[in-house]
């Protein structure tokens, strides 16, 4: 059997879920219509769960596809239209770009181009197989055109005095440098002859004269330069992080830590790129199409070789850009997992140790740095033999250049001096052209931060446009008809709910594990948004709202608060800087804290390690208590908060919450803390199945009362409720 290959463009995922998204998306690059995984992943709905198969046939029909699934054997793969889409290892879908008797060609989205023995194919393929080709109604889209330089280009500051006088210095620099090799040509074609002693003198001052204006020149333009980059910078940071932060919730749940670390540190290498390299594009490309056409003035055969030269690195650079690119995509690809792996490691650290676990951790993170060390090396191979080829050009061009020149003065065709300030110009032609390979490399590379960029900042914003602020909120609460999928088409977590809290009132929620409960509570938020119904506030849609301002109203605990670096007195007042210690000291004391504090060497002034370490389960969970009264919520929403408190404290914190005049929502599994709400809403299958009091509950003896019964068994077996 022959070889068969498609070439598809590579596109990566930027989480576990987009798989499929991002198959989908290489498919349709290849032909013809270029579209972001981003786009795919909105019109598919890829959530929490990724993507089926049936939800990516009818995404592919949507975009004129006519798509076959099949359930095949892999010797049959030869048969089906490349490229196709591959079920994968049961869990992930890859792109299969070629296929022959020895090895296989898949695009993965989660590591890129990879060849494969038919061993190694066959023992991953799970069988199913998504051919695609396109259909009637197909229709092309153009790739978008420079849009490395575009992004780049977006981020500088709209300074134009500043961006004209780095650019106005850097020619004055360039028509400095050009004087040396004319004062050069002048002096031994005209000086030496004629023994002019007395120019010779005066040359000599303009030398020093030219020195020290080169100098100061070339430090007016660092200075300025200095100061692009500075505010560069700024504006380049600051708008990926507002954006970062301005996303929906969703998108942080989708995306691990490490990934999100990577996609800031690519902006610091974006940055570089700004204010070195697409600098050194615009004045190493005009200094160098300056040189050149002075020699052609001067010394055209010169010229010529100068010229071949420079398409001859010019060649160099665009041959391995493709694949040196690539090679960056994997280096990155694979450094993201690795890191990935050591901040999960890092941040259960307690649990590793606990468990004895260190070594597989280990483990796991020397695979994921040894593929990435594989990749680097693989990057840096295609990297030396560029490089090597460049070096070869650049050794030979000098060379080339006397041979030519020396020829052309024994032939009386051009002057000694000619041919130095040629040779001269030359040198100074070359350089810029090398650096603007580089500059190219360097581009090439970036173009893979610049992706992994432009996929955060083309993110829809949580609240794309401004809203109108929250007013006095009263604290009533109501939910009508909500239904809430994490993708479409999958079962709802939350299930045509309704739901009315009145303000100043206490309503629990309960139900076992994975019912909807967490749910439910980010949907009062506004961390989710319902696909259908709305969720009111003092009787206003909060989807109407200013987000910021509604969650401002709130107070939100849960099981495991965040604890930030900085003392005590810091983290109880992160959502409120401007609180005084007397309220602090309040808040403290309602969440039964202050004496716990008291106790502490330094009091509020205690320095915290990272993640709260050195204080109690049950300390943080109170510390995030108190974080939320000081803000002096009117509604107060406490899921599973005080999970880690003894039974005592846990009354008494909840005798201190019944003083205050605000609403609550409390999402708990052990029982004791709900008896006293005013309303029970018992949850199953994202449902409200029975609501009231306790004696109402229990005199129904429905799914809560199975629920009490079952859970007094555990503690009459003796389970303990501590402070941990």
């Amino acid at each position: 059997m022959g070889r068969r290959r498609v070439k598809v463009p590579v596109l990566l995922q930027d989480s576990m879920v987009e798989c499929g998204a991002a198959a989908l998306a290489m498919i349709l690059c290849s032909h013809g219509h270029h579209i972001t995984v981003p786009e795919i992943r909105d019109r598919i709905g890829a959530g929490r769960d990724g993507a089926n198969a049936a939800a990516l046939v009818n995404a592919a029909k949507g975009f004129g596809m006519t798509v076959s699934a099949y359930r095949a054997e892999p010797y049959a793969l030869d048969q089906l239209p490349l490229p196709a889409l591959l079920h994968w290892e049961l869990n992930h879908y890859v792109v299969l770009e070629g296929i022959d008797d020895r090895q296989a060609t898949i695009v993965d989205p989660a590591k890129g181009r990879r060849r494969l023995t038919r061993e190694e194919f066959d023992r991953s393929f799970s069988g199913v197989v998504l051919a695609m080709s396109p259909g009637p109604s197909f229709r092309r889209r153009a790739r978008p055109r420079w849009q490395v330089l575009r992004f780049l280009t977006q981020f500088v500051p709209r300074r134009p005095l500043l961006i004209a006088s780095v650019l106005g210095v850097s020619l004055l620099l360039t028509g400095l440098g050009l004087l040396p090799a004319l004062v050069t040509r002048y002096i031994l074609d005209r000086v030496v002859p004629a023994e002019s002693l007395g120019v010779m003198h005066l040359l000599g001052l303009g030398i020093v004269a030219l020195a020290a204006g080169q100098a100061l020149t070339g430090l007016v333009r660092n200075h300025l330069l200095l100061q692009l980059r500075n505010r560069i910078d700024r504006s380049l940071m600051t708008s990926f992080l507002r954006h970062l932060f301005r996303l929906p919730y969703p998108y942080f749940q989708l995306r691990n830590s490490g990934d999100i670390l990577t996609r800031v540190s690519s902006s610091m290498m974006v940055r570089e790129v700004i204010t070195s390299h697409t600098l050194s594009l615009v004045l190493d490309g005009g200094m160098g199409i300056l040189y050149i056409a002075l020699l052609f003035q001067i010394a055209p055969s010169i010229a010529l070789v100068v010229l071949v030269a420079a398409l001859g690195q010019i060649g160099v650079t665009v041959l391995f850009a493709r694949r040196v690119s690539e090679a960056s995509r994997q280096e990155i690809g694979a450094m993201t997992a690795a890191q990935g792996q050591l901040v999960e490691a890092l941040s259960g650290i307690e649990t590793l140790k606990a468990a004895g676990a260190e070594r597989m951790a280990m483990e796991r993170w020397e695979d994921l740095y040894e593929k990435q060390l594989e990749t680097a090396l693989r990057k840096g191979t295609l990297s030396n033999m560029m490089d090597g080829l460049l070096d070869l050009i650049r050794f030979g061009a000098p060379l080339a250049l006397l041979w030519t020149g020396a020829w052309l003065v024994i032939d009386e065709r051009m002057t000694l001096g000619t041919l130095i300030a040629a040779n001269t110009l030359a040198g100074m032609a070359l350089s810029p052209i090398g650096t603007l390979s580089q500059v190219y490399h360097a581009l090439q590379s970036a173009g893979v931060h610049v992706r992994r960029l432009s996929d955060v900042l083309a993110e829809r914003v949580e609240q794309p446009v401004p809203r109108p602020k929250a007013g006095t909120v009263h604290g009533a609460i109501r939910m009508e008809s909500v239904r809430y999928r994490y993708q479409p088409g999958a079962v709802p977590a939350v299930d045509a709910v309704d739901l009315d809290v009145p303000a100043g009132s206490m309503t629990a929620v309960v139900g076992s594990s994975g019912s909807g409960k967490s749910t439910l509570a980010r949907l009062l938020l506004g961390l989710y948004r319902p696909d259908e119904g709305r969720v009111l506030l003092d009787g206003v849609p909060i989807e109407g709202l200013d987000v910021e301002s509604v969650r401002s109203r709130f107070g939100v605990v849960v099981q495991d608060n965040a604890v930030f670096s900085g003392n005590i007195l810091d983290n109880i007042r992160v959502n409120r800087p401007d609180a005084d210690i007397d309220e602090v000291v309040r808040a403290a004391t309602t969440a039964c804290l202050h004496a716990d504090i008291e106790r502490m060497p330094m009091g509020y002034l205690t320095p915290l390690g990272e993640r709260g370490s050195g204080l109690s389960g049950g300390q943080r969970q109170r510390l995030g208590l108190a974080r939320a009264l000081v803000a002096q919520p009117k509604v107060l929403l406490m899921d599973e908060a005080t999970s880690h408190l003894d039974t005592i404290t846990e009354e008494t914190i909840q005798r201190n919450l019944r003083a205050l005049r605000c609403t609550r929502i409390v999402i708990a599994h052990r029982l004791s803390t709900v008896r006293e709400a005013d309303n029970i809403i018992v949850v199953e299958q994202g449902k409200i199945v029975e609501q009231g009091r306790h004696d109402e509950l229990m005199a129904a003896n429905g799914v809560y009362t199975g629920l009490v019964r079952g859970q007094q068994a555990s503690v009459d077996r003796g389970a303990p409720m501590l402070d941990r």
